[in-house]
């Protein structure tokens, strides 16, 4: 473990704790000094906090065009344990400022990964602050609301700095080694949830293709999104942020999507973090998703289908052809420009097991597939599949079970490409081809506010190598909402 992101982490991590704290006693202390408060729709005294942007969230406080199962509230415990949030209610103020319109939220998320002996182990953590505002209650504006969110990741990935492996091991490691925007954008939704718009600083990967349930993985295979998606295009993910817009309509069962964001490649650095100019700007994007959510509207075997693409309006080099569409790696020419770049995914989940006493217990099973730009990219295609049982026993109803594999295949162009640049000595050599990672784990929510992830993976062929032996890993997930 590298100590001294360790140590970095425990000192962000206790001064954020410490802030939280001491705006809770403080809040604590004025709320002895008042009498309860009455809430305005029941009459009745409130004295905790039940919402927020980072706790789970009920499925009936969803609306009916989310996908994707999310994760469900805990059991309700007794006594301290019952807080949502780490921090408690503040002595009511987030209670009132929830009634005001601000929902604010933090939370702490750490991934390690352990090979043991020459592999050794790695550590990498995010730190996530965030606020909603509802404009309806602070300013009248009906339907709209403004989302805020920023956060510092460090560390290391365990299959990035030590394995060679195509895929990290740690998918909270990633582009943003260092401080930035995560989201600063408005947002607008119709009474009957019918149409949304956002427009502003936004992550495209949290809009299209997102697959939240998957991120009960440490394996960047299956968390969150299609894996060819934000490689060798202008797609990006958190925590990168870029300026765009995007428009959905939705029914109880059918939705549709269509947006415009700006591409900028300069995102991956640190220094661009806080950067809001188009100075960098090499194209737009424009993605489109339709899909079908059977049974999420009443949370009866709910199943969530859908199919999407894009289109790059940024130039690309073409990973084997010369600008004389020869092969580069005999010729020597310099590469071949491609105008833009294309890709596509397709996504299904489906609850195959519900107890009708108690629904929220399910077990469901999913699989995608994805494809990038044939003539540029790098990774020409990624699936996965896998199941997860959520609440696996009647006293444990919010933690999870998960099971997954996925594959990661190099372009056969350019496989080709590097099989021609062998040197002659080492013609016939095998040269990259496709990563498979496995994964099992089990999330175990300790308390509302505090979850350990302990699992396996193995890795297949790293670094896409057929001569190199499969890895083992252990690794632990933890998290802490504040």
């Amino acid at each position: 473990m590298h100590i001294k992101h360790f140590v970095r982490a425990c000192t962000g991590l206790a001064g954020a704790t410490t802030l939280l704290l001491a705006a809770s006693a403080a809040a604590q202390a004025q709320s002895r000094n008042q009498a309860p408060t009455q809430s305005a729709s029941q009459g009745q005294t409130s004295t905790t906090a039940d919402h927020g942007p980072s706790a789970p969230t009920p499925k009936s406080h969803q609306h009916h065009y989310q996908r994707g199962p999310q994760q469900k509230p805990a059991p309700a415990y007794t006594g301290k344990a019952s807080r949502k949030y780490l921090t408690g209610d503040w002595g009511g103020l987030r209670s009132r400022l929830l009634d005001k319109g601000i929902a604010l939220g933090a939370d702490y998320q750490s991934e390690s990964a352990f090979g043991g002996g020459y592999y050794g182990s790695a550590y990498t953590h995010q730190i996530a602050i965030e606020a909603d505002f509802d404009l309806a209650r602070l300013w009248h504006w009906n339907g709209s609301s403004f989302h805020f969110k920023l956060g510092e990741r460090a560390g290391h990935d365990l299959g990035i700095s030590r394995l060679g492996t195509l895929i990290q091991t740690q998918e909270i490691y990633g582009v943003g080694q260092d401080v930035r925007l995560y989201a600063l954008n408005y947002e607008y939704t119709s009474p009957n949830k019918g149409f949304d718009l956002m427009a502003g600083r936004v992550t495209i990967g949290n809009q299209y293709g997102h697959q939240s349930q998957l991120c009960q993985f440490q394996s960047l295979v299956f968390c969150g999104h299609p894996l060819t998606l934000s490689m060798d295009s202008g797609w990006i993910n958190s925590p990168k942020a870029t300026w765009g817009v995007r428009a959905r309509l939705a029914t109880p069962l059918v939705y549709g999507e269509f947006g415009v964001y700006t591409v900028d490649p300069t995102y991956n650095r640190a220094s661009r973090g806080f950067m809001l100019s188009f100075a960098g700007t090499t194209g737009v994007i424009l993605p489109l998703e339709v899909g079908i959510t059977p049974g999420v509207a009443d949370n009866h075997y709910p199943g969530h289908y859908f199919v999407g693409a894009y289109y790059d309006t940024s130039s690309a080099k073409d990973v084997y052809s010369d600008m004389a569409g020869l092969p580069r790696a005999v010729y020597g020419g310099k590469a071949k420009l491609s105008n833009s770049r294309t890709g596509w995914y397709v996504y299904t989940d489906q609850v195959v097991w519900q107890p009708a006493s108690n629904p929220d217990r399910q077990l469901s099973v999913f699989a995608d597939m994805s494809e990038g730009d044939r003539a540029t990219a790098k990774y020409s295609q990624a699936w996965m599949a896998g199941a997860e049982m959520q609440g696996p026993f009647e006293s444990r109803p919010q933690d999870v079970v998960s099971i997954g594999l996925g594959k990661l295949t190099v372009n056969p162009r350019q496989q080709q490409f590097e099989q021609q640049s062998l040197p002659i000595d080492d013609a016939g050599m095998p040269v990259q081809t496709f990563e498979k990672q496995y994964e099992v784990n089990y999330s175990l929510w300790l308390r509302r506010w505090l979850m350990l992830r302990p699992g396996v993976e193995y890795i297949d062929r790293p670094g896409g190598l057929i001569q190199r032996p499969g890895i083992w890993l252990g690794n632990l997930t933890l998290k802490v909402i504040f």
